[in-house]
C-alpha cells in the first residue's frame, strides 16, 4: 500500500484525509479521530453508495467517533477519486476495502454500508471475516425483482422526490463528480452480483436497514436479506427514504451502536430506540424489527 497523500486536518472535528493506492487502485480516507472524553470502542468503516462519497457519512461520522475510530472510505471513481481504466465489479471494491484494512491493523470493526456501499460490505463479512464484528446495511441493493438499470433509476427518482432539499444538493454535486459514464458502468456491476448468497455466508451479525419512503430498498428485500443472513434482523426508519444516514444521522448511529452493543445501560433507557415500534403516519408503512 503506498500513501501518497496526506491532508492535515483543520482544527475541531474535521477528518485526516489520506490519498492511498491498494494493489494499484486508489483510495480516499477520511478518518475522524475518537473523542477523547471516552473509552475508544470498535473502529467504524463506513462504505458510500454509487454517485456518492464520503461526506454523505459527514454527519453520521460525528456521531459515531464518540464510541471509536470512524474511517469513511472514497472508492474509485467516486468522490474526486480517480478512475481506473475499467470497471470495477463489487467483488473487486470489497477485496480493495478488505486490503486496506488488512494493511492499516484494521480489524473487528463495524462494518457500515450503503446502497452499493452495502454490496461491497456484503464482500467484505463473505471474504474476510477477521475485518468485522458487526456489519449495518443502509438502503441495501439491488432488489431482484427489479435487477435493471431502468427499474432502479425509476426507484431512485421516486425516493429522491422525498428526501430533504439539502441531501439532494449534496447527491447532485457527488453525482457529477462520478460522471454519467463511470455511474452507468458501475450501475450494471451492481445488477450482477449475488448479494443473498454472500449474505448466507456472513459470520458476524448483521442489521438491514430502511427508511420507511424507500423505493430502492422496500420492505419484502429488506425482510429477505435480514432472513438469509444467519444473524440478521431489520429495521425501518419512519419518515426517511433512501439516504438515511444524511437525513436521520442521529437515528442511524443510535442504530448502529445498539446494533454492535457499544450503548451504555443508561443510553439504552434514554427515551426511545429509533427501534421501537413508531406511531404510522400518513405516507408511512409500519416499521419491521427483528426478523425472525
Amino acid at each position: 500500500m503506498t500513501l501518497l497523500l496526506r491532508e492535515p486536518a483543520r482544527p475541531g472535528t474535521d477528518p485526516h484525509v489520506a490519498r492511498l493506492r491498494v494493489d494499484g487502485l486508489p483510495l480516499r480516507t477520511s478518518t475522524y479521530a475518537a473523542d477523547e472524553r471516552v473509552a475508544t470502542g470498535r473502529p467504524f468503516v463506513l462504505v458510500h453508495g454509487l454517485g456518492a462519497s464520503s461526506v454523505t457519512f459527514a454527519d453520521l461520522a460525528q456521531h459515531l467517533r464518540r464510541h471509536g475510530t470512524v474511517h469513511a472510505l472514497d472508492l474509485p471513481g467516486f468522490g474526486r477519486v480517480p478512475r481506473p481504466a475499467e470497471p470495477l465489479g463489487m467483488g473487486d471494491l470489497g477485496r480493495l476495502v478488505a486490503r486496506w484494512a488488512e494493511r492499516t491493523g484494521v480489524h473487528d470493526a463495524v462494518l457500515v454500508g450503503h446502497s452499493m456501499g452495502t454490496q461491497v460490505v456484503t464482500e467484505v463479512l463473505a471474504t474476510s471475516p477477521v475485518t468485522a464484528s458487526h456489519a449495518v446495511l443502509l438502503g441495501p441493493t439491488v432488489d431482484d425483482t427489479a435487477a435493471t438499470v431502468a427499474r432502479q433509476l425509476v426507484r431512485l427518482a421516486a425516493s429522491c422526490a422525498t428526501e430533504p432539499p439539502h441531501v439532494l444538493a449534496q447527491l447532485a454535486r457527488t453525482t457529477l463528480e462520478c460522471g454519467p459514464r463511470w455511474y452507468t458502468a458501475e450501475l450494471t456491476r451492481m445488477l450482477d452480483h449475488d448479494v443473498l448468497g454472500l449474505l448466507r455466508r456472513a459470520g458476524a451479525p448483521v442489521l438491514v436497514v430502511r427508511g420507511s419512503r424507500d423505493r430502492v430498498a422496500p420492505a419484502g428485500w429488506v425482510e429477505r436479506l435480514a432472513r438469509v443472513a444467519p444473524r440478521g434482523r431489520a429495521a425501518t426508519l419512519p419518515g426517511a427514504a433512501h439516504n438515511t444516514m444524511q437525513s436521520h444521522a442521529r437515528e442511524v448511529a443510535a442504530l448502529v451502536l445498539e446494533h454492535a452493543g457499544m450503548l451504555s445501560a443508561e443510553q439504552r433507557s434514554t427515551g426511545p430506540s429509533p427501534t421501537d415500534p413508531p406511531r404510522d403516519g400518513p405516507g408511512q408503512e409500519p416499521a419491521e424489527h427483528g426478523v425472525p
